[in-house]
C-alpha cells in the first residue's frame, strides 16, 4: 500500500508540473491581454507601467520559469490583477464555499445512487428497475443550465422554497447541489444496479443463499461490497464532469465559489488567478482520485495483492 501511495504521489507531482506549464502557455494564447482589459483607455506609458508591475513585459518562457520557481520555492501564486490580493487568499475565500457544494453533491449522489441501485437490483427488469432506468436517462439528458433555470423559476421565484442567488449560508447550497448531483447519481445508480445484478449471479452469493443466510445480509454484506469498487471508480471518473458543471451552475446561481471565480478570471484575462485556480483544481482532482484508489484497494484485497501492497 505504501509503495502504491508513493508511486501515485510522484505521478501526481509530474502531472501537476505538466498541467501548470501547459496551462500557463495556453492561457496566453487567449486574444487580448490583461492590461487592455484593465485599462483600455490608458496611455502607452501607463500600460507599460502595468505590464512591468505584473511581470508581463518579459518573454513568456521567462515568465514561466519565474512562476514555477515562485511556486516551488515560496509557495507564491502571485497577485490578482483586478482584486489586488494574493491568489491563495482569493482561492481560500471562494474555495470553502465550493468544498461545501462538492461535499453536498457527492454525499447526496452516493445516498441516492445506492438506494436506487440496490432497490432496482432486487427485481431486474421489474417495474421499479424500468422506472429507475428511465429516470437515469432523463437525468443525464437534461442540460444542467436549463434545469437550473427551471428550478430557480419554480422553487425559487414562485414557491420561494430555496434561495437562488449568492451565498449567505448552507441553505444556499441545497438547490445547486441537487442539480449537480442528478447526472452523477444517474451514472452511479446504473453502476450499482448492474454490478449488484451480476453479483447476485456469482457463486459466492448463490452459496450464501444455499446456506440460508438472510437475504438482507447477502445484499449488504456480499453483493453491495462487490459493487463498492466499481462505484468508487465511476465516482472518480465523474469528478472531472463535476468541475466542468460547477462553473456553469455557480454562474447561473451567482454562487461565489471556485467556478464563478474561474469564469471571472477568464473574462478578465486575470492570468495569475486563473493559473492558481487551475493548479488548485488539478491538485484537488488528483488527491481525490488517490483517495479513491486507496479506498478501492481497501475494499478489494485482490487489488492489494496485484499491487504488492499489504496482504
Amino acid at each position: 500500500m505504501l509503495k502504491l501511495i508513493l508511486k501515485r504521489v510522484i505521478q501526481a507531482l509530474l502531472v501537476m508540473l505538466c498541467v501548470t506549464a501547459i496551462s500557463f502557455l495556453l492561457i496566453r494564447l487567449i486574444p487580448s491581454d490583461p492590461v487592455e482589459v484593465m485599462a483600455p483607455y490608458a496611455t502607452d506609458e501607463q500600460k507599460h507601467y502595468l505590464k512591468v508591475r505584473f511581470g508581463l513585459d518579459k518573454p513568456v518562457p521567462e515568465q514561466l520559469v519565474i512562476y514555477l520557481s515562485n511556486i516551488v520555492l515560496r509557495g507564491d501564486f502571485g497577485e490578482s490583477y483586478f482584486q489586488y490580493a494574493p491568489v491563495l487568499s482569493i482561492i481560500a475565500t471562494t474555495g470553502s464555499k465550493s468544498v461545501i457544494l462538492l461535499a453536498n453533491t457527492i454525499g447526496l449522489s452516493i445516498i441516492l445512487s445506492l438506494s436506487l441501485g440496490i432497490l432496482a437490483a432486487q427485481r431486474p427488469k421489474g417495474i421499479f428497475d424500468n422506472i429507475v432506468s428511465g429516470l437515469c436517462v432523463v437525468a443525464q439528458s437534461l442540460p444542467n443550465y436549463w434545469l437550473a433555470s427551471m428550478l430557480i423559476l419554480i422553487l425559487g421565484a414562485k414557491l420561494r422554497i430555496f434561495p437562488v442567488m449568492g451565498f449567505r449560508g448552507y441553505h444556499h447550497t441545497i438547490l445547486p447541489s441537487l442539480i449537480l448531483c442528478l447526472p452523477i447519481t444517474a451514472v452511479l445508480s446504473k453502476t450499482v444496479r448492474f454490478t449488484m445484478g451480476k453479483g447476485f449471479e456469482m457463486d459466492f452469493c448463490k452459496a450464501a443463499m444455499a446456506r440460508g443466510i438472510p437475504h438482507r445480509k447477502i445484499v449488504f454484506r456480499y453483493a453491495l461490497m462487490d459493487a463498492l469498487v466499481p462505484l468508487l471508480n465511476t465516482l472518480g471518473g465523474q469528478l472531472g464532469f463535476f468541475i466542468g458543471s460547477m462553473v456553469v451552475i455557480e454562474y447561473v446561481f451567482s454562487f461565489p465559489g471556485l467556478g464563478w471565480e474561474t469564469l471571472l478570471a477568464v473574462t478578465r484575462r486575470d492570468y495569475s488567478t486563473l493559473q492558481g485556480l487551475i493548479f488548485i483544481l488539478t491538485g484537488f482532482f488528483i488527491v481525490l482520485n488517490l483517495l479513491i484508489d486507496i479506498a478501492c484497494s481497501y475494499f478489494d484485497p485482490r487489488l492489494r495483492h496485484a499491487q504488492g501492497g499489504i496482504q
